[in-house]
């Protein structure tokens, strides 16, 4: 499950995922300027109206479904 941060740098453990709510609307508001602040360095998808996550570029669910494949097969 997820916790609600007020200070991220207070995580001892790897951060997996960020989920960011953006109450004007992620994909027309926060998602392009974020997109293009940080392309470099998080993987940016809007997944609601409101909501955007941000993940290590290199994780993907594709990427998990090819390791959970290759695992149970």
């Amino acid at each position: 499950t997820g916790n609600i941060l007020n200070d991220v740098y207070s995580v001892s453990e790897p951060i997996l995922k960020v989920a960011i709510c953006d109450l004007q609307n992620a994909a027309v508001n926060s998602y392009p300027k974020l997109k293009h602040e940080l392309d470099d360095e998080l993987n940016l998808v809007v997944s609601g109206e409101l909501w955007m996550d941000g993940m290590n570029p290199f994780v993907n669910k594709g990427k998990a479904l090819q390791f959970l494949q290759k695992k149970f097969s």
